[in-house]
């Protein structure tokens, strides 16, 4: 499996500790890594933000890709119970007001629970583009859910932001399923009203209904969830502690559509744009800019993340290469190409893909680690 590095590496960073900084990647889809769950930032360089897509056929006409047969009733409310995994996925739950299709954008598909909701307002001020998120709410954190939800759609800077770009579905076992007689029904669930003059809900210490029951978080049912309910062509699976930098959507399929980009018309394989993810100090304002990132990565403000963990696990081929190259705010660019094999087979690379990829396996738990491998070798 190939991978590209591109000029245009995605800035993604987290909340506290995490920078995003990566060069465009291809690879084969069999030599995809597996994951963590980054709580930091990941860049993509300059404007490009972060690059991690796969691409199956590019073409350099953006109308090619505006059809999305692929995806059934996109924008229509389920309530499905799913007995071979036994959960209940309310899907299109509480949905975004503006809409997009094919190649009209990049969705980032992310998941969370209800006390980690406080990530969404700064993802989606640097994304600026569609997010499909899943909840994962069981019993009483259903309510919770709701009250989370519709706090950051309502309340304070950047609500406007997450009413018209994030789509929210809820999942949870159907042994754990709350009341019917409280399960709202859609309309119900964005209308719900909540006191903006309080703190969020879920900040601070709230014991959970997982938690009471001893619940592990099933992270690759709302990978899953989220992705394919994603109405666009290209697809960004993360974290939601991973924020891009701006301008990454416009400059991203600015580069796959305009024919140009040797490596990616000239290699009919599978490939995707991966990007690196970095980590921030606490405390310090995470860079917005390739520019910016490289100053904080002289003194270590900003190091490549899990390098004193795991270097190898978010090892890049050609990174070394992209912090010297110069960028374009306007396109991204391939710098380097290379495969998931030797130095990096360990690599657990965040990437854009395509709704051709394999899904994740679902009988993997957040608390076992290395949820995505199995998805990287089907």
């Amino acid at each position: 499996m190939n991978v590209n590095m591109s000029n245009s590496r995605g800035l993604v960073f987290k909340v506290v500790l995490l920078f995003g900084l990566g060069a465009v990647a291809f690879m084969a889809l069999d030599s995809l890594g597996g994951g963590d769950k980054p709580v930091h930032i990941q860049a993509v360089q300059a404007k490009s933000q972060n690059s991690h897509v796969v691409v199956h056929k590019v073409e350099p006409d953006p109308e090619s890709l505006k059809d999305c047969s692929h995806v059934v009733n996109a924008d229509k409310f389920e309530a499905a119970k799913r007995l071979s995994s036994g959960y209940r996925n309310l899907k299109n739950y509480i949905t975004a007001a503006k809409k997009f299709v094919g190649n009209e954008s990049v969705t980032y598909t992310t998941h969370s629970d209800p006390t980690f909701l406080e990530n969404l307002i700064p993802l989606v001020e640097r994304w600026r583009g569609p997010v499909s998120i899943s909840i994962y709410c069981p019993g009483t954190d259903y309510d919770l859910a709701l009250h989370a939800v519709n706090y950051y759609r309502n309340c304070g800077p950047g609500s406007d932001l997450v009413r018209d770009y994030v789509t929210f579905h809820f999942y949870f076992e159907v042994k754990h399923t709350t009341s019917a007689s409280r399960l709202l029904s859609p309309d119900e669930a964005s209308a719900f009203e909540v006191d903006c003059g309080r703190k969020p809900p879920g900040e601070g210490e709230v014991t959970t209904y997982r938690r009471k029951a001893n619940l592990t978080y099933p992270v690759n049912v709302g990978r899953n969830l989220a992705r394919t309910s994603a109405t666009t062509h290209y697809v960004l699976p993360s974290d939601i502690e991973l924020y891009p930098n701006t301008g990454l959507i416009k400059s991203f399929l600015k580069m796959v559509t305009s024919g140009k980009e040797k490596a990616i018309v000239s290699r009919p394989n599978p490939k995707v744009y991966v990007t690196s993810i970095f980590e921030i100090e606490k405390g310090h304002e995470a860079p917005r800019t390739k520019a910016g990132l490289l100053e904080l990565m002289k003194d270590e403000t900003v190091i490549p993340f899990h390098k004193r963990l795991c270097e190898r696990c978010h090892k890049i081929p050609g990174a070394e290469k992209w912090m010297k190259d110069p960028y374009s705010e306007e396109v991204s660019t391939i710098t380097a190409v290379g495969k998931r094999t030797y130095d990096f087979e360990r690599w657990e690379p965040i990437y854009i893909g395509t709704h051709s990829e394999p899904l994740y396996d679902e009988r993997l738990s957040w608390e076992g680690r290395q949820d995505k491998m199995t998805q990287v070798r089907k």
